[in-house]
């Protein structure tokens, strides 16, 4: 499964670390080197040589993808404790308004009646401010 180094910053360092590494191999002289030490060390031939470069590419490779996975868990376990933690505090906000909303509302209710209503034709003809259109 392909990962996205853009999920964390912490993926894309260890991803470019890797890869820097990779391509640093990968030039010619170092090449030539790793080659020439195998058939020199391990007397093997060129093309054993080139083989044992090859696999060595890959461990380099399979160690980015272990090391990349397990980033990956944890800035995913990070990431979803956040928005618990946001969440948390969000329900908290919410509720704290709502015992604000219910609290204004008990002490209006307690110090005077809520006011009649009427439509606008009724109380124009009931109210005693002529100037008054309600």
């Amino acid at each position: 499964m392909p990962i996205n180094i853009n999920e964390d910053r912490r993926l894309r360092v260890a991803w470019l670390k890797y890869q820097n590494i990779i391509n640093d191999m990968n030039k010619y002289l170092h090449k030539k080197k790793f080659i020439q030490n195998e058939i020199d060390v391990n007397n093997m031939s060129r093309w054993e040589a080139g083989l044992a470069f090859d696999e060595e590419i890959k461990k380099i490779e399979q160690q980015r993808r272990e090391e990349m996975n397990v980033i990956r868990k944890q800035a995913r376990a990070e990431k979803k404790q956040q928005e618990e933690d946001e969440m948390r505090k969000k329900d908290a906000a919410l509720e704290e308004r709502r015992i604000k909303r219910e609290m204004r509302k008990k002490t209006q209710s307690e110090l005077s009646p809520p006011p009649l209503r009427r439509y606008a034709r009724v109380h124009k003809k009931t109210s005693n401010n002529p100037l008054s259109m309600y």
